[in-house]
Formats: C-alpha cells, structure tokens, sequence
C-alpha cells in the first residue's frame, strides 16, 4: 500500500520517488514512477490524498496496468 499526497505537485513529486524508493529505484518524476507501479508483477494500492481539486486532472497521477488499485 502506498500513499500519496496530490495536494500539489511538489509534494506527489517528492512522494512518488518515495515510493520508487522503497522498490529501490531511484526516478526523478511522476511518470517514472507511475511506470514502475503499472510495470508490477504484484498487486498494489495507491492511495491519492487530498485529491479534492475539480479544477485538477488527476490522471496524471494513476499508474496503467492491472495489478493495482487506486483510491482517490
């Protein structure tokens, strides 16, 4: 289980290449990050916190794939 918080982009930066880290795998982005989610052999959650911007596309912040789950 991983969490995130989206409340701004600086912050899901830092906490996307947190959660690289602890795959031991260093990224320097969001989309690195996402790509190693959505690249998993094993199930995952991601929580997105704080996502309550109408006016933001969250998307950006969703790994593809389909061993994972996200709640926003």
């Amino acid at each position: 289980m991983f969490w995130v918080d989206v409340s701004n982009p600086d912050i899901a930066k830092t906490d996307f290449i947190a959660v690289s880290r602890m795959f031991e795998v260093e990224v320097d982005c969001v989309e690195d990050a996402c790509g190693l989610l959505a690249n998993r052999k094993k199930p995952w959650l991601l929580i997105l916190d704080n996502a309550d911007d109408p006016s933001f596309d969250y998307q950006v912040y969703i790994p593809s794939g389909t061993q994972g789950n996200v709640i926003m």
